[in-house]
């Protein structure tokens, strides 16, 4: 083809309503990729440009060889509409060995285009839309600046600007290095007689032995004496610790052994069974046998504990729930706490016991006016049809013992 239109863009202003818009340039057939369409927004200085693509705003009237765009809604008298080849720079055909010479010049031409590309990657360029082209850049001059006098490129003045904000303090420098001791100065005047000293008379036996008295004054005598009772009272005193001793160790052996026995009655083990219902998000509480008719089966204690006599429990609950697409079968260990009038949850260990996913379960407690904490459950949504699940668990509760 031969290729005679210098063209390679045409831009056109909006009206609000035309949406057709010609290709004044050449390209080459089939590649329409090659056309490119950028909206220009004059509603803002400088005007901002937004690719546009096709099919979301626009398309061809000829999906091979279109002679035109079609907008899909009319631009506004604000916009103005570049359409733009963008050719890759490339050589695809492989000439006969004849016209090898031929494809050699077509190779290295292609291979030039693309470093001059490369250069343009690199270079100060206007915007694909602007206006008031070409223009050319002026001579260097020191001390000038390049800049834009609104019609063309020009070397500009530079103008001061304001003097901006005091900027905050430093911190403090470091204190100095310290200076030479100075001459020492003459002596100064004596002073007047001191006021008579703190003993005004010898301690009597008592006031010895209790040592309170600081204003009298010890014989030899009188300080055996003293030393004598202090002695007493510390062996004294060491024989009460040393019983005391005993006896602690006593009184934690004697809790020790009723810890065992508090933890071996059945009144601190509980047990229940309940039913598992799927895609719960309300919250269902585990009752056991007190559960509504709709979770059963439902056996055994309620999953709860008051505050009488413990503060903390544990819980093994093992959990399957089945449909048609998978089967989970998991044994979770529960702690519950009762901290400052209120039962707290937790998981303490999640086990799968096949290859299944994790239960799908969140437990939670809630702690009435009494101090009896229930546990409620939410579950996931499993997606196949035929669901049953069920929940079975074993607790034991740690004793308070109260000295």
């Amino acid at each position: 083809m031969s290729i005679a239109d210098l063209d390679t863009q045409i831009k056109y202003a909006g009206d609000g309503a035309n949406v057709d818009f010609a290709l004044n340039f050449a390209y080459l057939s089939g590649e329409v990729t090659s056309i490119k369409v950028i909206k220009r927004d004059t509603t803002v200085s400088p005007p901002t440009e937004t690719a546009q693509t096709a099919p979301t705003h626009w398309s061809f009237d000829d999906a091979t060889d279109p002679t035109k765009i079609v907008y899909a809604i009319a631009p506004l008298v604000t916009d103005e509409i570049l359409i733009y080849r963008e050719t890759v720079i490339n050589q695809e055909t492989d000439f006969p060995t004849a016209d090898q010479l031929t494809e050699d010049q077509t190779d290295r031409l292609t291979l030039m285009l693309q470093e001059v590309n490369d250069k343009l990657d690199r270079a100060l360029l206007f915007p694909r839309s602007a206006d008031n082209l070409p223009t050319a850049l002026p001579e260097a001059e020191d001390g000038l600046y390049l800049g834009w006098n609104g019609t063309a490129l020009e070397n500009l003045t530079a103008v001061a600007g304001a003097t901006g904000a005091t900027g905050a303090t430093g911190p403090t420098g470091a204190t100095g290095a310290t200076g030479d001791t100075g001459a020492t100065g003459a002596t100064g005047t004596n002073g007047g007689d001191g006021a008579d000293g703190l003993i005004t008379a010898i301690a009597n036996q008592t006031e010895a032995e209790a040592g309170v008295e600081n204003t009298k004054a010890m014989t030899a005598l009188r300080t055996e004496q003293a030393i004598a009772n202090r002695l007493l009272d510390y062996y004294t005193q060491t024989l009460i610790d040393t019983a005391q001793t005993a006896q602690d160790v006593l009184i934690a052996d004697a809790r020790a052994r009723l810890t065992t026995v508090e933890n071996n009655l059945d009144i601190n083990q509980y047990s229940g069974t309940q039913a598992i219902q799927n895609n719960e998000v309300t919250g269902i509480a585990l009752e056991g046998a007190g559960a509504d008719i709709a979770e059963a089966p439902k056996y055994g204690d309620a999953f709860s504990r008051n505050n009488t006599g413990t503060e903390f429990t544990r819980a093994t609950c093992l959990i399957k729930r089945s449909d048609s697409i998978e089967t989970r079968f998991v044994q979770v260990t529960l702690v519950m706490h009762y901290i400052s009038g209120a039962w707290f949850i937790g998981r303490e260990s999640t086990v799968v016991l096949n290859d299944g996913e994790p239960d799908g379960l969140v437990f939670t407690v809630a702690t009435d006016g009494f101090g009896v904490g229930l546990v409620s459950y939410t579950s996931d949504n499993m997606l196949g049809t035929g669901y049953s699940g069920e929940i079975t668990w074993l607790g034991k509760e740690i004793p308070v013992i109260i000295s």
